[in-house]
């Protein structure tokens, strides 16, 4: 029996090398995966290729500081709903509501982004109410969200775009009178731009959570959302957590 068994792990670790058994086949190392969609300053590849942002760094601080073993994945932001749906994936992070917590389970709050509209500063503080926001051109990115923050205005021209950066652009040559985002996306959008000193925030909408969620089909659920808690909430009692975002702040 010993003879068969030192064959056995022999054979494996042979078949490893040569490729056609993966080196981790040996481990008892659980592993679990992260999808997100690529979406800066949360999930980019940076200058050399190397995927970076908010959400790497958190899930670098779980993988270090658990027993699982953490793979971050990205595809389209429709099809992270799908993944944790059809369990092909255990973990990711995202703002409450109906299409996500019929499909996962929350296992803690991560953060709190706020929404603001911003504007060239000439103009932040024409601002004063919602409601001024009629007859005004306002940008926000298609396909995020926003609930019902424009219904009770009247004649507001919303102007749908493809992402925060062709926004800020847009505000910079005049183009539209304000833009809707998340504060660290603009933040992070403004950064490397050379009109970032000229715009400012003018309004803050209110505060999104994010949760970090488990998908109802993982195989680890219970494990992860009792491990995990503990050391996020650990981590966030070092500070650790926050310098991951702390620095994303608008200029006001």
């Amino acid at each position: 029996m010993r003879t068969f068994c030192f064959l056995f792990v022999w054979l494996s670790l042979a078949l490893s090398i040569f490729g056609v058994l993966p080196v981790h086949a040996l481990d008892n190392e659980k592993r679990v995966t992260f999808v997100s969609s690529l979406s800066p300053p949360y999930v980019y590849y940076s200058d050399d290729g190397e995927l970076s942002g908010i959400v790497v760094e958190m899930v670098k601080m779980m993988d270090e500081a658990s027993e699982f073993s953490i793979n971050l994945y990205h595809v389209p932001t429709l099809r992270v709903y799908l993944e944790l749906a059809e369990g092909n994936a255990d973990l990711s992070i995202l703002p409450p509501g109906t299409n996500v917590d019929t499909i996962a389970e929350r296992v803690v709050e991560v953060s709190r982004a706020s929404t603001v509209l911003a504007s060239l500063n000439k103009n932040k503080d024409r601002l004063n109410t919602l409601a001024d926001l009629s007859r005004m051109r306002v940008g926000y990115v298609k396909g995020i969200n926003y609930g019902s923050l424009f219904e009770n205005i009247p004649n507001i021209d919303e102007v749908p775009l493809l992402s925060t950066d062709i926004g800020v652009e847009m505000l910079s040559r005049g183009r539209v009178d304000f833009i809707l985002s998340s504060e660290r996306t603009l933040a992070y959008h403004l950064q490397d731009k050379r009109f970032s000193d000229s715009i400012a925030m003018a309004y803050r909408v209110g505060e999104v959570p994010a949760y970090l969620y488990v998908s109802k089909k993982s195989a680890y659920r219970k494990e992860l959302k009792s491990q995990l808690s503990k050391v996020i909430n650990q981590l966030i009692a070092n500070r650790k957590w926050q310098e991951t975002y702390e620095h994303l702040v608008l200029p006001e």
